[in-house]
This record gives C-alpha cells, structure tokens and sequence, in this order.
C-alpha cells in the first residue's frame, strides 16, 4: 500500500461535507463523494465543496451519484441517515473489498448493518456538525473531536484506524483511535436521544431547551435511562453526557444549533429516532433496564411522522393558526408533558440509585434533579407498550477492552 490513501466519503450531506472538503486539502489523500443528490454533487465537481462558518475550506474532490464506476478505495467513511445506511452499503461495498469502512453516524446499529457487506469495520463517533445551505456549499456549525475503534465482531487492523485517524487530524478534524471505542459511542447516543427529539417536539434549538428548566429536568431523565442501559452492558462512557450538554448549550458553542431531528421534522423527512430512543429502548427491552421516557419520545416521533402520511401532500408545516403542522407538534407535545409530569412523581417512590458510570468526576444529584444519577424503575409501566420496534438489536456479553496491537 502507497502512503497516499483513497477516501470515499459514503452520504456526502452535512457532516459527510466536512470530512470531504478538509481531507481534500491534503497532498496525499484523494477524496471520492458518493451521494445520491445529483445538483450536491453536480456543484461539487463543478466548483468544489465550500465550507462556511465555524470554519471555512473549498475542497477539491470527485463526487457521483454512479456507485458502480467507485474505484477501489483503502477506506470508506459512511455518513449517510442511520435509516439509509443499509441502502448505502448495498451499493458501494464493491468498492471496499479490500478496504475498511469507519461510520460516524448517529445512533446504535449502523456498524452491524455495515459489517454484513464488508470484513473490516471501525466504530467511529464524532461531534461535529452543519447544514446544508445550498448544492456545494454547507455551514459548519460546531467544531468538536472524533473517536475511532474497531467494531469487535469485524474490526479493522489497529494500524489501518491509527492511519485513517492521522488524516482526519491532519486535515483539521481532530481525531483519537482507542481500543475500545463504545464509551464514547454510547456518550454521544445518549447526548442526541435525550436533546434531539425534545428540539424536534418542541421546535426549540440546543440553548433554549437547555434554559428552559422543565425540559432541561425531562433531558436529564432521557440520560438516567441511557446511563442505566449503558451501564447493565458494563460500558464505561468516556464522559458525562450531562456535561456535554450544559457545554453545548453555550451561545458560543451550539445555542442557536437545530438539532438534525428538528431539522428533519421541519422538512417532514423521516428522522433517525429507531436508531436513538428506539436503540436505547430495545438495548433496555433485551437488557431488563426500564426505559419509559424514551419509549415514550420513540412513539411521539413516529406518531408526527405518521402525521405527515395522513395530512397528504402540500399540508403546511408552518401555520400555526389553522391547525398545520406545527401546531400539531405542539399540541401533541402538551398533551405529553402532562403525562410525563405524572409520570415523574408516581414514580418517584420507585426510583433506586444506579451504580456509578465510572465517569470522572461524576456529581451527587438528588433523585429529581437535572442530572439525576438514578432511573426510574417501573417495569409495569404501559410506556413500554407504546414502542413500535423497527429494529431489532443483539446485545453482546460485555467484555473487556481489546488490547492495543503492538
């Protein structure tokens, strides 16, 4: 193998962007965009892709829609929807045969969807994000680092995952390759299933749900729940995910950010909830964790997005005053709260203290607190009845780190 290295970057939307645009400012990297939007792509090869914002690039790459004229490449990088990554996959792994694909998508379950195409798999989580603005041109919203590890049933060579985690860094994206690489994972899952789907009920950015107590209160009842899921797997978060989300709710960090959930509900596209509150839901199902507050934001996702089936096409998602879509959302997002709020004190006498996470640093917090380091325990609670599974999870026997290669 040369010592340049061919890239294909699989989903080439938001943050599939930044990866492309910073690694094709490297001499010895050569960078593929494969996605399925033909003007994205036609701006790309016509006028390269533009960065904006937190931090600004124009890469020069080659981009298709053609998944069969992909060359052979020595990595892939998928950062398509969660919901589209077997679809994904099907069409590019040709290219792959003797490579290694790293994801960096949100959620639980991409890398087993990934790992039945190809051998070599990396687990990979990273922080970043934008939008789209226009084909060829994306706004980096929040800078923040990636964490690459090998996906334990089909792991890519320790040595390929250090190589792929230079480049990125290299390029501008900062990024570590551990052994182990689920704490981080599971830290993000539970970041985006507990602040994704209340901006996307209530409309609200990152900074202003965070100030607003009542739901900064139900935030922290969605991490209990996924601390609770992560710790019956005996995985070991890298961090709090409560700090991350005090610390993104800095206005100079990602206050005024639109959650993906949010956007995807504003634009009526169908959002990645299965793999968040439902990944969480079916790890807890299978794990005997209770899990009725996700449960209960998995249903309310889908129920608006059943909403759009049946208000057909051109119902407006704006008007408030004539009963549109927005107004839906709010209206089924009071009736919630109203039962969430019972919820809270009926179960306030079952709750029990979890063990610690192993975080650093970890705070006391009384049982009702933001931040609260119990969950609550009502395995005959009818929330549980609300879920729809789409997905179906295996939940490994926890294990210890792998070893580091030498």
């Amino acid at each position: 193998m040369s010592d340049s290295i061919r890239i294909c970057i699989v989903g080439c939307g938001a943050v599939g962007s930044l990866f492309a645009a910073n690694l094709a400012g490297l001499d010895d990297v050569e960078v593929i965009a494969y996605d399925v939007n033909q003007e994205h792509v036609d701006a790309m090869n016509a006028n390269g892709l533009r960065l904006s914002g937190a931090g600004k690039a124009v890469g020069l790459l080659t981009a298709t829609t053609d998944a069969g004229s992909l060359p052979q490449c020595d990595f892939g990088l998928v950062a398509t929807k969660a919901l589209h990554t077997a679809s994904a996959m099907q069409a590019t792994a040709h290219a792959f045969a003797d490579g290694a694909v790293a994801t960096v998508q949100n959620g639980i379950g991409n890398e087993e969807i990934i790992a039945e195409y190809v051998t070599r798999v990396i687990r990979g989580t990273t922080f970043p994000a934008g939008k789209i603005i226009e084909p060829g041109h994306v706004q980096w919203d929040v800078k923040g680092d990636t964490t690459l590890g090998p996906f334990e049933p089909k792991p890519a060579q320790y040595a390929d995952i250090e190589r792929l985690a230079d480049a990125f860094t290299r390029a501008g994206m900062p990024t570590r390759a551990v052994a182990d690489a689920r704490g981080p994972q599971w830290r993000k899952v539970i970041f985006n299933a507990a602040t994704n789907p209340v901006g996307a009920l209530t409309g609200l950015t990152h900074g202003r749900v965070c100030e607003d107590p009542a739901l900064r209160r139900f935030v922290s009842g969605l991490v209990d729940e996924g601390k609770a899921v992560a710790a019956a797997q005996e995985i070991q978060l890298d961090a709090d995910p409560e700090d991350l989300i005090d610390h993104a709710a800095k206005p100079e960090v990602a206050y005024e950010h639109k959650a993906s959930m949010l956007q995807d509900v504003e634009a009526k596209r169908e959002t990645e909830v299965d793999f968040l509150n439902g990944g969480i839901t079916s790890f807890g199902e299978r794990l005997g964790v209770a899990t009725p507050l996700n449960a209960a934001v998995w249903s309310l996702i889908r129920g608006i997005e059943r909403s759009w089936r049946q208000d057909g096409p051109g119902a407006s998602n704006t008007n408030e005053t004539d009963g549109g879509e927005g107004w839906r959302i709010r209206r089924k997002w009071n009736a919630a709260t109203r039962g969430f709020e019972q919820l809270w004190l009926r179960a306030d006498s079952t709750r029990r203290s979890l063990r610690a996470t192993s975080t650093p640093g970890s705070r006391a917090r009384s049982p009702i607190s933001r931040g609260s380091s119990s969950y609550i325990d009502t395995r005959t609670s009818s929330y549980r009845e609300m879920a729809s599974p789409r997905l179906s999870f295996q939940v490994r026997p926890a294990t210890s780190a792998s070893t580091k290669p030498r």
